[in-house]
């Protein structure tokens, strides 16, 4: 959890036989929030502070030509990864300045083309899911930089979600389903065969609420936002998108009791929408109207990619924009500022991840990132 310490203190302490000003000492290095941004035109991921919105780098990716996906970071905040379409995920080293490429096996080869990230809870697994081809879901062992186990469903993987109890959530294209499998400590998956139906709701990404007490799925076909419990899959509440549109990215933000849904316009230069619902995350229960409804510029309509993210300690939304990744404030959806370098011209997947750290260490006693709890 971040923590604040105090007010300034116009001061000096002594560390390591170094002079350091404890007005430095008010909060840990490692107190921060990174971000992650993929961009499919400069086949690159830049990585930024959340706090201060500041580019802390860019790392080149990869492609053969073809598409970067989604991102995601470790919640140590030592490692980010990427797809590239390319059956590999590349991981970056976020302990180096600035970040780079990591050491070891990376890329690190999949078994799927790689497009849809979802990471354990404990932070010991990647998985991985494709698009619209029949190739079954990668599991990356962390630690070892290698996938160590993979299991078919039987048909496509559009998106994938780990839930905090170990469930996973994984979608299908062509039959329109969502499913829930079980992932082991060893990481390995089970198939419950509790399966839900979409109808013709094309499903595009899928979201375990923080307690895996529900889940939500933003479907393409219909524009629509469906949720159910878990476990069981059982439909509760369907909720149609703003405007004439794509459903395509979603997020939970727990802690305000909201659901945050992004759709594209119908076709190119038409206009998609940011819509944020109340939700009832125990019940599984949406509001039947947005509180609010933000007209936005569209976004690859990739698979399971993430497009947007919030900061979980400040209300700032991080939306993939055109030349930019936009940041608005998450209750009024007022437009704060934008993150953008000559890297950022067709953003795609998104992330933000802040540390866990329980106490202060002094600030100036460089450490690399914070120890998971």
């Amino acid at each position: 959890m971040k923590k604040t310490h105090g007010t300034r203190i116009e001061s000096s302490a002594i560390l390591a036989g170094t002079i350091v000003p404890l007005a430095l000492l008010a909060s840990p290095l490692c107190a921060r929030t990174l971000g992650m941004v993929a961009d499919n035109t400069t086949a690159s991921v830049t990585i930024f502070d959340a706090d201060t919105d500041t580019v802390l780098g860019s790392v080149r990716i990869e492609t053969a030509g073809l598409a970067i996906g989604d991102v995601l970071i470790t919640p140590d905040q030592t490692r980010g990864f990427v797809t590239n379409f390319n059956s590999e995920v590349f991981v970056i080293d976020l302990t180096a300045s600035p970040p780079r490429l990591a050491d070891g096996t990376n890329p690190i080869p999949i078994a799927n083309n790689g497009e849809d990230l979802s990471i354990s809870p404990d932070g010991k697994f990647l998985l991985v899911s494709d698009g619209l081809f029949t190739q079954p879901i990668s599991v990356i062992d962390i630690a070892k930089q290698a996938e160590t186990s993979t299991m078919s469903v039987g048909t496509d993987t559009n998106s994938i979600d780990v839930c905090s109890d170990g469930s996973v959530l994984a979608t299908s294209s062509a039959d329109a389903t969502v499913r829930r499998l079980v992932l082991s400590e060893d990481g390995t998956l089970k198939d419950t065969g509790e399966v839900l139906s979409l109808g013709f709701g094309e499903p595009n990404n899928v979201l375990c609420v923080p307690g895996a007490m529900s889940g939500l799925v933003i479907s393409r076909g219909g524009a629509e936002m469906t949720s159910f419990t878990i476990p069981g899959l059982e439909r509760v509440d369907v909720r149609a998108l703003s405007g004439t549109s794509t459903g395509i990215s979603g997020l939970v933000d727990s802690a305000e009791e909201r659901v945050i849904a992004r759709s594209n316009g119908e076709s190119s230069g038409s206009t998609g929408f940011i819509d944020i619902f109340r939700y009832d995350a125990q019940k599984a229960t949406l509001d039947f109207e947005p509180l609010l409804a933000l007209p936005i510029s569209d976004a690859p309509e990739f698979y399971g990619t993430d497009q947007m993210a919030l900061h979980p300690n400040q209300a700032k939304l991080y939306v993939s924009e055109p030349d930019t990744l936009r940041v608005y404030d998450a209750n009024s959806g007022v437009p704060l500022t934008s993150i953008s370098n000559p890297n950022i011209v067709r953003p795609t997947g998104v992330t933000i991840v802040t540390d866990r750290c329980e106490g202060p260490p002094l600030e100036g006693m460089i450490s690399e990132a914070c120890a998971p709890p």
